[in-house]
């Protein structure tokens, strides 16, 4: 690894950084649970930007079950969009780490 190169691409990444951070609010995913039942969407920020519940579940007593279906989206959702943003930066930004003691996979 050519530290002052590594150095000189200091600012490419500062820059890229500010896209990167805008395009992840851009990005989004959604989970879902009991065959469609609870829906949830979030963005790159992993922030929950919509749930979505069928009405049939509402008048369901069974209050566990429908916790357990909403974890159960959201983790998918957390997880559909881990994928997304590991795809997106390979494929858009992996000029800018190259170089750079960085492995995308353990970044989420």
């Amino acid at each position: 690894m050519d530290i002052f190169k590594m150095f000189g691409k200091m600012k490419d990444v500062q820059n890229k950084a500010k896209e990167i951070k805008t395009l992840m609010c851009t990005l989004k995913a959604t989970g879902e649970s009991g065959a469609g039942l609870v829906k949830v969407t979030v963005n790159g920020e992993k922030r929950v930007l919509s749930i979505d519940i069928d009405i049939s579940l509402l008048n369901t007593k069974d209050k566990v079950v429908l916790q357990d279906l909403i974890v159960a989206a959201i983790n998918m959702a957390i997880g559909n969009i881990e994928a997304k943003i590991k795809d997106t930066l390979q494929n858009n930004y992996k000029e800018i780490f190259e170089g750079f003691p960085i492995n995308l996979d353990s970044l989420f």
